[in-house]
């Protein structure tokens, strides 16, 4: 399955809730950051931006191109936690890639968030 799981790119995928995978699961959009060693390091995609409390929303990165990059609705990536998953729990299927604008402003907002 790895070649299917490429870096720098969304895919849809069946994650466990931050509890652990016995309390169940959610599919959704996750962007990969990295793949390696049968592990996936993603930040999870989401559309529920405005329900966020407003000291998190400075976290959310706005994909503009939402649409180009193969999503159905408004989304942002949550950057409050780079989180790894084993590649066999995960993927369902391949989505597409963030627009050379959005991967541009990702890069930048990934180094404000550092600084």
């Amino acid at each position: 399955m790895s070649g299917s799981v490429r870096e720098n790119s969304i895919m849809i995928a069946d994650l466990a809730y931050d509890k652990g995978r016995r309390l169940g699961s959610k599919i959704r959009p996750v962007f990969v950051v990295r793949n390696g060693n049968q592990k996936i390091t993603y930040y999870k995609i989401t559309s529920q931006f405005s329900h966020k409390p407003e000291y998190l929303k400075s976290m959310y990165f706005e994909i503009k191109d939402w649409l180009s990059a193969g999503l159905r609705q408004p989304s942002w990536i949550d950057t409050v936690a780079l989180r790894r998953v084993e590649e066999q729990y995960v993927v369902v299927k391949f989505v597409g890639y963030l627009s050379a604008r959005d991967e541009a402003r990702f890069i930048k907002f990934l180094s404000n968030q550092k600084s």
